[in-house]
């Protein structure tokens, strides 16, 4: 394979041909008594050409000529010369020429002397690499561990699985306490903000409008699953989402509840009841998280049915990239898992007529798992419910 580069390396650049060995002297005297040299009196036969006749034997390695300051030893180098001459026989059937080999020989040397700096340099960069992300995993900052983490790392599994990880997702900022019912559309938010809701019905717009940079810390809270209900459109922010939470109400989304596109996003939702994402609208899912993201649902419910098309997709994520997400007792009700990925781990859900089979590159850890009759999985009317039966009248009562 070597010799093969080689040649083709002096075909393609005629003009500038391959570097001859340091000090190597490769003529008459070296070349006597071999019968594939060349002499004065006898031209070589033309590079490029094979040689008339039958093939001729390789000369002994000894022939060639060692540099003095050669630090590679008999050893090494009559194996380079040995494989390429093997390369060179295997494509041609004739010998290597006396002045490619050298050209090879110099090629080969050169390499394996810039090879421990490049070596040092590559292992270098992979420790600083591990450095970085041991460092990340043990300051518990999400949008440090998402900058850093690929998602394959033993680490990144283990990081999910342990106790540390809800601690990416507690607020850090006392902010102001917000009444959501009363808040104009649009208002900027600041940092550590918390939108309260009462029992009700209640319209919350994107909340990514009017707050750019997004910031920090913003809970959305009600006063319970089976009291609050928020008519939510999806949040879009532009920009990184660090540490925005759900807490304590139903959630009825048809676009989803996130729809972020290009950030990062830190998310947690507790307590809460996702429906109405089986909307017929593109792979129809529950959260949108295309950039790097991190989630955690604790006490959860998402549930299918609830939709404009409920006969369609209902999936829970849809991630381009790593989404480090843990689901602790969250309930699976008809929608589907299919993109949840290798770093997700649910702990002690109940998974309810899933429409399809839980991907297997997830981690299920003591949970209850069924699968929809294949008959029914299409079937709009077996899937259909009505928010009404949870919130009677909630269209008349939806407050703007």
């Amino acid at each position: 394979v070597v010799g093969t580069l080689a040649w083709q390396r002096l075909v393609a650049a005629p003009a500038a041909p391959l570097p001859a060995a340091p000090t190597a002297d490769v003529g008459p005297q070296a070349a006597a008594g071999r019968p594939d040299a060349a002499t004065p009196s006898e031209p070589r036969a033309e590079v490029g050409r094979p040689a008339a006749g039958p093939a001729a034997a390789d000369p002994p390695a000894e022939s060639l000529a060692r540099v003095s300051s050669d630090p590679f030893g008999p050893a090494l180098r009559d194996h380079a010369i040995a494989e390429a001459r093997r390369g060179w026989r295997e494509v041609r059937g004739d010998a290597m020429p006396d002045d490619v080999l050298q050209g090879l020989l110099a090629d080969y040397e050169q390499q394996v002397r810039e090879l421990p700096f490049l070596w040092g340099q590559r292992l270098a960069k992979a420790a600083t690499t591990v450095e970085a992300k041991a460092a990340a995993l043990a300051n518990a900052d999400a949008l440090a561990i998402l900058a850093t983490v690929d998602g394959d790392e033993p680490e990144a599994a283990a990081f999910v699985a342990g106790p540390r990880f809800a601690t990416l997702f507690g607020a850090r900022g006392g902010g102001n306490v917000v009444d959501g019912p009363s808040r104009k559309p649009d208002e900027p938010l600041a940092a550590g903000s918390v939108l309260t809701f009462p029992a009700g019905v209640f319209a919350l717009g994107d909340l990514g409008r009017g707050n750019e940079p997004f910031p920090s810390d913003v809970t959305v809270r009600g006063a319970g699953m089976d009291a609050t209900l928020l008519v939510v459109d999806s949040l879009s922010a532009r920009s990184v989402v660090d540490r925005f939470a759900i807490e304590d109400c139903t959630v009825f989304s048809d676009s989803g509840i996130t729809d972020m596109r290009q950030h990062a996003a830190v998310l947690s939702l507790r307590r809460v009841r996702v429906v109405g994402f089986d909307c017929g609208a593109g792979s129809a899912v529950a959260l949108y998280l295309f950039g790097k993201s991190a989630v955690l649902a604790v006490d959860c419910r998402f549930e299918g049915g609830y939709g404009r098309a409920p006969g369609s997709y209902a999936n829970l994520m849809d991630t381009r990239s790593l989404c480090l997400a843990r689901f602790e007792r969250c309930l699976f009700d008809r929608v589907g898992l299919d993109d949840a990925g290798a770093t997700a781990r649910f702990v002690g859900c109940e998974m309810r007529e899933l429409l399809g089979a839980p991907p297997a590159a997830s981690t299920y850890q003591n949970c209850r798992i069924t699968v929809i009759d294949a008959q029914r999985h299409w079937d709009a009317e077996y899937r259909r419910r009505d928010l009404n039966t949870l919130f009677p009248q909630w269209r008349e009562r939806l407050r703007r």
